[in-house]
């Protein structure tokens, strides 16, 4: 097989002027290579599938039915026959209802078992993760563990909620356990939730309405059957002389990473995932000629970043696109958080406009697909609840 992931480097700059600081954006997209994909498509990974189902009372009526339907039809249409099902409800008190089952064996146990949930109560989330990571951690070598919690409210069995959080981190590290999250109506903690998903290296998702529930499934399903990496890192190391500033992951979700930590969990990757990250440093030499700055890793795949410093430069960039992809990433990060805290981000809107209207924006939005998609995606946005708009640019992938 050719090397699994096609790793590209691009740099706003090739050259600076010696004996002055400078700054240096760089784009890193990654890209998991044609073969590896159709290796995937091929070789579905076997999985062990944890549903958390809140069964509690405000979950009563379509919204318990739509998700024990979902659950159904992933076990009926997606999971092959050696996948493992396991099922936590949890209300009042968790309960594991189905343990670790197959298709294979047990098809008719579970659809029973699911047909007779029934609801009511409050929402001990936090002993239902307790059980789940207990089961999961028991799966044979082989599997990909996953927990997809289905929830409408906020944990009431712990006072901190960091609690959750410590446990779904422990999950991640311990166990390489992958968590995604759905969070229905408008009740429950956003915060919480997508903050457990990014710890949990998967994806969180706002349900709308109970209709959405099927569809959703269904993608993180296939999603999950075609992982293809479990558990990558992002690094960036700079050399003596460069300093990182500023980091953003844009795809396949969008968020900032700390410039401090220079090494991210950037979460599963699936067969058909692109990663999209973008950096701004700056970066100084005394000394004329060509110096390595940084390099940049995704797993075993490395790139230098170099820049030729000169006695000279002109202020023109070589490639401004690189910038404009890092300030576009920077506004919509902007609005993300501020539609968290419940505020307007129409200043930062209207700043959109102007970056995008720009001559090199327009050019680049003809010619990468993945720059118009991030534009349109954000600007789409601007007339949604913030629940909604929330998920949206959280999962600028899709």
């Amino acid at each position: 097989m050719a090397s699994p992931l096609q790793v590209e480097i691009y740099q706003n700059r090739r050259a600076l002027a010696a004996g002055q600081e400078g700054d240096v954006y760089m784009l890193a997209k990654i890209v998991p290579s044609k073969e590896l994909r159709e290796f995937v498509s091929q070789n579905p990974r076997k999985v062990h599938m944890a549903f958390l189902l809140d069964v509690s009372a405000s979950m009563c009526g379509e919204k318990i039915e739509a998700a024990k339907e979902a659950i159904l039809r992933r076990f009926r249409n997606d999971l092959q026959d050696d996948d493992i099902l396991s099922l936590v409800v949890f209300s009042t008190s968790a309960v594991v209802a189905i343990n670790s089952a197959t298709k294979k064996y047990a098809a008719t146990e579970v659809e029973s078992v699911i047909r007779s949930i029934d609801c009511g109560g409050s929402t001990s989330l936090y002993q239902a993760l307790t059980m789940a990571v207990n089961l999961l951690s028991k799966t044979p070598p082989g599997y990909t563990r996953v927990m997809i919690v289905a929830t409408d409210g906020r944990p009431t069995d712990v006072a901190d909620p960091n609690q959750v959080l410590e446990l779904t981190k422990l999950a991640r590290e311990k166990y390489n356990i992958i968590t995604f999250i759905y969070g229905i109506g408008e009740d429950y903690d956003p915060a919480l939730c997508e903050e457990m998903a990014k710890i949990g290296g998967g994806r969180m998702r706002h349900v709308k309405g109970a209709k959405e529930i099927e569809g959703l499934t269904q993608a993180i399903v296939s999603a999950i059957k075609n992982i293809v990496i479990e558990k990558p890192t992002l690094k960036i190391e700079t050399e003596v002389g460069t300093k990182l500033e500023e980091a953003f992951l844009i795809y396949p979700t969008l968020r900032v990473l700390d410039p401090g930590a220079a090494t991210w969990d950037v979460g599963a990757v699936s067969a058909r995932d692109v990663i999209i990250a973008s950096f701004r440093a700056t970066t100084y030499s005394k000394d004329e000629g060509r110096r390595k700055i940084a390099t940049v890793s995704f797993g075993t795949a490395t790139r230098p970043v170099e820049v030729e410093f000169v006695a000279a430069v002109s202020s023109d960039e070589q490639n401004p696109e690189v910038r404009l992809y890092h300030e576009v990433a920077r506004v919509a990060v902007k609005i993300l958080e501020k539609t968290k805290q419940g505020l307007s981000a129409d200043e930062e809107f209207a700043a959109l406009n102007r970056l995008l209207a720009e001559p090199v924006a327009r050019s680049l939005m003809a010619r990468d697909i993945y720059f118009a998609a991030l534009a349109q995606r954000v600007l789409g946005t601007q007339s949604l609840d913030g629940k909604t708009r929330i998920d949206r640019l959280s999962n600028i992938g899709g």
